[in-house]
């Protein structure tokens, strides 16, 4: 096993030998850069590695001080924990034998002592459904369904299987003239900063979420051929607008935003609608389109009306390495009155 930091030769390597069909882009090094250079900079984003007889393994992670996540560096005590990068990530193994697979984690876990990492929490993809190699220390949970548009029939069955109030709202967006533009470049990216951060605003979102432009320059110079900027408009303004992230056989619906002008022309339908016959061009055979809030919420429910069969179950994962310091972690913090989330695996991380 060896732990390579994002941009090395190591993890483009591995990667490489990994099929199309079995990885994504939250795997790929060229996204890794991108999120160390923003949305995680100043914390360590590496990949663990194995390559070697018929055995490939990749998994990648943020490495976070924990005095940074809480806002009290006083009670941590210089540890660390590990989150995946922003999407669904988690590790990908081929053609390994359960024995290397234990022998990874026993390592990996070694190195994590040795780092002072206490705990380890990832999202899984829901279509590689990599739970599966999850440590046999760790825990597992299912937290509901996961939306995923099956791309490979024909299109014109894709969007026949639409429920049919999507079929309705469709048609309506249709005769409103929506129009739908796509770039796969930074031009019009102030129209949809507008939007998505108008869209965050009305939900209030946490500040994380408002990624600053630079995240969008690293995409455009980094992942050329992995993304595309999707702009829907009603009488020539741009209403709606989603960035989607793509590779090999996935693409995922990542940042989007809609205005209120959007929803009275069914403008974020039509805008899916091409977003869908556009990942099916580029060879894409599912469109992960995500879940809710909540189980059966409204956003669940928009989501799967263009699948109707498409749930897929969403599991998420966490390792605890250093169990006497993730509960003295705990007790510190009650003690001090902090906000624990109690629902969290990583309780400590309230935001």
């Amino acid at each position: 096993m060896q732990i390579v930091e994002a941009g090395s030769p190591e993890w483009e390597a591995v990667y490489d030998q990994i099929p199309p069909a079995a990885r994504d882009v939250f795997h790929d090094p060229a996204f890794a850069r991108v999120c160390s250079e923003t949305i995680n900079d100043g914390a360590r984003v590496a990949a663990a590695i194995y390559s070697g007889d018929d055995t490939v393994i990749l998994y990648p992670f943020v490495v976070r001080t924990i005095g940074d996540v809480t806002g009290h560096s006083e009670i941590s005590e210089g540890c660390f924990d590990i989150v995946g990068l922003y999407g669904r990530g988690g590790m990908l193994c081929i053609s390994g034998d359960g024995d290397t697979l234990t022998e990874f984690h026993t390592a990996f876990a070694d190195w994590c002592r040795s780092e002072k990492i206490i705990c380890a929490f990832d999202r899984y993809h829901p279509m590689l459904e990599n739970q599966c190699f999850a440590s046999d220390d760790g825990q597992v949970f299912d937290v509901g369904s996961f939306v995923v548009v099956d791309l490979r029939p024909d299109i014109g069955d894709v969007e026949a299987n639409f429920r049919h109030s999507m079929r309705k709202a469709i048609r309506k967006g249709d005769r409103a003239g929506v129009t739908v533009e796509v770039r796969e470049d930074l031009e019009g990216l102030d129209t949809f900063l507008s939007i998505y951060h108008g869209t965050l605003d009305r939900n209030g979102a946490r500040p994380f979420y408002y990624f600053s432009e630079s995240f969008y320059r690293a995409i455009a110079r980094e992942m050329q051929g992995r993304f595309a900027f999707y702009y829907g408009s009603v009488d020539g303004q741009v209403v709606t607008c989603e960035l989607v992230l793509f590779s090999g056989h996935f693409g995922h619906s990542y940042l989007g935003g809609t205005c209120d002008a959007a929803f009275q022309a069914s403008a974020n339908q039509i805008l899916k609608r091409q977003i869908l016959r556009d990942l099916k061009n580029r060879g894409c055979e599912y469109f992960l389109l995500g879940g809710g809030q909540r189980p059966d919420d409204g956003v669940y429910r928009y989501k799967a009306a263009y699948a109707p069969d498409g749930a897929r179950p969403s599991y998420i994962g966490g390792t605890v390495f250093m169990p006497d310091e993730y509960e003295s972690l705990r007790r510190r913090m009650q003690a001090h009155d902090l906000p624990i989330s109690s629902e969290r695996f990583q309780f400590y991380d309230a935001g």
